[in-house]
């Protein structure tokens, strides 16, 4: 959907005739997602109870999630990640999050798919650390 290749009313309509339990997985489709993992991160997230944005824009970036006010989290391909010019713009990109004070996380497809729940281990820490808020100034 985020391509424009295909509606939400095409998907609808494709999804129609299949059981209720496959068709209720349209209603967690979004848009603005760009990647089957940033889609399972954020779903996975959300059936803790966190919340989580999608395709936040970070200053000049947009950033995948956002989770909180600063830990970014970045679903990183080796097909749009690879190569000079693309791993170039990533680094710059972390390494402005980095300056701004986020905490950047950024995941591979076999982390999401494969190590999920050490990966979701090191999230919700940092969730009871308190690392996805900014620090607030003491008086």
């Amino acid at each position: 959907m985020d391509k424009g290749l295909v509606t939400r009313r095409e998907l609808e309509i494709a999804f129609g005739d299949l059981a209720p339990r496959y068709r209720d997985a349209l209603s967690r489709a979004d848009g603005r997602a760009q990647s089957g993992t940033e889609t399972l991160v954020r779903l996975r997230l959300r059936a803790r109870g966190i919340r989580v944005r999608i395709q936040v824009e970070v200053g000049p970036d947009r950033v995948d999630l956002l989770v909180g006010e600063r830990l970014v989290i970045e679903c990183l391909s080796r097909e749009h990640h690879t190569g000079v010019e693309n791993y170039a713009r990533d680094r710059s990109r972390e390494l402005r999050m980095v300056d701004g004070g986020y905490l950047q996380l950024t995941l591979s497809y076999e982390q999401v798919m494969f190590q999920w729940p050490e990966v979701e281990r090191v999230i919700l820490r940092r969730l009871a650390d308190r690392d996805h808020l900014w620090p607030r100034t003491r008086s």
